[in-house]
C-alpha cells in the first residue's frame, strides 16, 4: 500500500511539473485534457493556477494574466472562498480599468458586488444594462450571468455555482 501511495503521490507531481511548463494557451484554454481545467476540485484549480502564475508570469501577456486570475478567483468563488476571490476579481478590474469595454468592467463589479454580498452596487449594475438582461440573448453571456446574479441575490442565495449561469432560464437559484 505504501509504494502504491508513493508512486501515485510521484504520478501527481510529475503531472503538475508538467502542467507547469504548458504555455499559456495550453494550461487555460487547452484544446485537449491539458491545464487546470482537468482538476476537478475548484481550490485545488485556483492553487495550481496561483502556482503557474508564480512560476510564469514573467512570460503572460498582461491581458492573458488577467485572465488567469479571473479564472482563479472564480475557482476560488466555486470553492466558497467569496471574499478572496473578490479581492483577486477587484486586483483584475483595476488592471483592466482603460483596456476593457465598460461592460466588461461593470460585470467584474457586478461579480464582486454579489461575492461581498453588496445587493445595492449589484442592483446598480443590473439597472444600467436592464434592457439587455431582460432581453435574454443566449450570446450575451455576462449579461444574463448578472441576470441570474441578481435573481439569487433577490432570494439571498450568494452561492457563486447557482449564480453563475449563462443560460438565463438556468438559474439555479
Amino acid at each position: 500500500m505504501k509504494l502504491l501511495l508513493e508512486n501515485w503521490k510521484k504520478y501527481l507531481n510529475e503531472d503538475l511539473s508538467d502542467m507547469m511548463s504548458l504555455t499559456f494557451k495550453d494550461f487555460d484554454q487547452p484544446e485537449s485534457g491539458k491545464g487546470w481545467r482537468t482538476i476537478k476540485d475548484a481550490a485545488s484549480q485556483a492553487a495550481v493556477m496561483q502556482k503557474y502564475i508564480d512560476l510564469n508570469a514573467g512570460e503572460i501577456t498582461d491581458g492573458n494574466l488577467s485572465l488567469l486570475m479571473w479564472h482563479m478567483a472564480q475557482a476560488l468563488a466555486y470553492a466558497g472562498e467569496n471574499q478572496k476571490s473578490a479581492n483577486i476579481m477587484k486586483k483584475v478590474v483595476e488592471r483592466q480599468k482603460g483596456q476593457s469595454a465598460e461592460e466588461i468592467i461593470d460585470y467584474g463589479k457586478a461579480t464582486i458586488a454579489f461575492l461581498e454580498r453588496n445587493s445595492h452596487e449589484l442592483n446598480n449594475i443590473y439597472d444600467k444594462y436592464r434592457d439587455r438582461i431582460d432581453k435574454q440573448n443566449s450570446q450575451d453571456m455576462n449579461m444574463n450571468i448578472i441576470g441570474c446574479m441578481k435573481r439569487c441575490s433577490d432570494k439571498n442565495n450568494f452561492n457563486y455555482s447557482s449564480a453563475y449561469q449563462s443560460d438565463p432560464n438556468g438559474c439555479k437559484c
